[in-house]
């Protein structure tokens, strides 16, 4: 897992701890239910993270969702395999594209 980065080329870091596993459990548990890679969130951000059992939403609980939200979805993930004595590496990510709703660009 790498990190992806800011317009600026500035490092965002990867996802860690607590919230960022609820993100992908969360992500991978809609995706399964609906057959489909698209997920909707949500019509708000109080509204996404109700529907992931997010109980106290707050200013420090939102700032961390709002954190690791983004590093999930600006990671960049590689996979190797053998396959009869070759090297097999397939790139990808949690997530093709996404919008950055905070206003700033970093």
């Amino acid at each position: 897992m790498e990190s992806g980065c800011t317009e600026k080329g500035e490092l965002i870091g990867v996802p860690y701890g607590s919230k960022a596993r609820m993100i992908l459990i969360y992500l991978q548990t809609q995706a399964l239910r609906s057959g489909s890679r698209e997920i909707e969130l949500g019509r708000s951000m109080k509204a996404w993270m109700t529907a992931m059992g997010i109980g106290a939403i707050g200013g420090a609980t939102y700032k961390a969702v709002t954190e690791q939200a983004k590093r999930i979805s600006a990671c960049r993930l590689t996979f190797f395999s053998d396959h009869g004595g070759a090297r097999q590496r397939d790139n990808g990510a949690f997530v093709d594209s996404a919008i950055d709703l905070t206003g700033a660009l970093n």
